[in-house]
């Protein structure tokens, strides 16, 4: 088999084409697209995969160690996305669903909700850049972990974001996170050891940024927080070594122990708001 097309209303997938090593497309169509747990794992030679449905489901290993596959792109063209006929209501994508994709490079989601589950694209060592819109993002515990030349991360378009827990940890060449939310939730230990991380943007309030969620990011700068802390939990920013400035335009509620600690070079820290520590 070198290529599959699907269209129907409904499709349910699973462990159907494991080790299909000569299977190069994919095309699926439909409104309700349930891919289930190891539908395409070990299928070596699959380059290119696209999807159009209102609600999607890939499952756990869908797509583990396909290594030539070089993009995940699930979306629609401008107008659909702007009027919301027949737009993707969710994404979800399963646990190690692209884990170990050597060529993949980008990744584009667009949809009202968005679930990454853990350790779904991680150790893709090619993987480049991040774009994702949505209302509702959650990205789960060691998501994009070892991505090591991942370099940016671009979420907007949202009211709610959830990053866990390692999601990004040891991403060793990522440089830019920007993030527009109404709120967002940095887990621990979420970006730590991304020593090459310069800059780190986030519009609107922050419920957490939790304990090492930075930690040892040896390359940061500059931090700009545009909207209210809830927390900044211990250690969160600590052996930023480069760090000069942190910038938070609205109140802050607590601010954890060593938060800050060994930052050497911080100079300026501006908090406009309250700070209730």
């Amino acid at each position: 088999i070198q290529s599959i097309e699907f269209i129907s209303k409904n499709i349910s997938l699973s462990h159907s084409f494991i080790s299909c090593s000569n299977l190069q497309r994919i095309n699926i169509i439909g409104n309700y697209l349930s891919l289930g747990n190891y539908t395409f794992q070990y299928c070596s030679n699959l380059e290119t995969f696209s999807i159009h449905g209102n609600e999607i489901i890939i499952g756990n290993y869908m797509f583990n160690s396909c290594n030539k596959l070089k993009k995940l792109e699930i979306y629609e063209d401008k107008e659909t996305i702007k009027t919301k006929s027949n737009a993707i209501n969710s994404i979800e994508i399963g646990t190690n669903a692209l884990n170990k994709c050597q060529c993949i490079e980008n990744i584009i989601l667009f949809s009202e909700i968005i679930i990454i589950g853990d350790h779904s694209i991680n150790e893709c060592p090619n993987l480049q850049s991040i774009l994702i819109n949505a209302e509702e993002v959650e990205i789960g515990s060691n998501a994009f972990q070892y991505d090591t030349n991942l370099q940016t991360v671009s979420i907007e378009g949202t009211k709610n974001v959830s990053i866990n827990e390692l999601a990004f940890s040891s991403c060793s060449n990522l440089r830019t996170v920007s993030i527009d939310s109404v709120e967002t939730s940095i887990g621990k230990s979420a970006f730590t050891m991304c020593q090459y991380l310069r800059t780190i943007n986030i519009d609107g309030e922050i419920s957490v940024i939790g304990s090492k969620a930075f930690q040892e990011c040896a390359s940061l700068k500059h931090i700009s927080f545009n909207g209210n802390i809830g927390k900044i939990d211990e250690k969160a920013f600590y052996l930023c070594t480069k760090l000069i400035k942190v910038s938070i335009l609205g109140d802050v509620n607590l601010i954890g122990d060593y938060s800050f600690s060994n930052c050497i070079n911080l100079v300026n820290v501006s908090i406009q708001g309250r700070v209730k520590t």
